[in-house]
């Protein structure tokens, strides 16, 4: 595939970790995933994002941190503020957006084989 390519995948908590900034957080990822008008400054709020299957992500809120604060370990203990409790990914192709966007085609396809 010949173009700009980029792949990502990290982890996201509930409370930041001291050396993160505030919104790489379970709430700050999922906002910004669902372009939430001030949740991002390095892409524009006015472009809805393309979701070939499921919800918008920041609707998945709620669930994860219900999750985490149910989350027990083998001795009993609650899980910690600042461990991952999400895990989220990015990835990029180059494939025009207005091949995206346009219904049905193989991209759309090709991600729900």
């Amino acid at each position: 595939m010949a173009g700009y390519q980029f792949g990502n995948v990290s982890t996201y908590e509930m409370k930041p970790k001291r050396s993160l900034e505030n919104w790489q957080t379970i709430d700050g990822i999922l906002h910004e995933a669902g372009r939430v008008p001030g949740s991002t400054n390095h892409m524009p709020g006015n472009i809805e994002p393309y979701l070939l299957f499921g919800m918008m992500p920041q609707n998945h809120i709620q669930e994860a941190v219900g999750l985490a604060a149910a989350a027990r370990d083998a001795k009993d203990r609650r899980r910690r503020a600042d461990g991952g409790v999400l895990v989220a990914g990015v990835a990029s192709w180059p494939v025009p957006r207005d091949q995206i966007t346009s219904g049905k085609n193989a991209v759309e396809r090709d991600a729900h084989r």
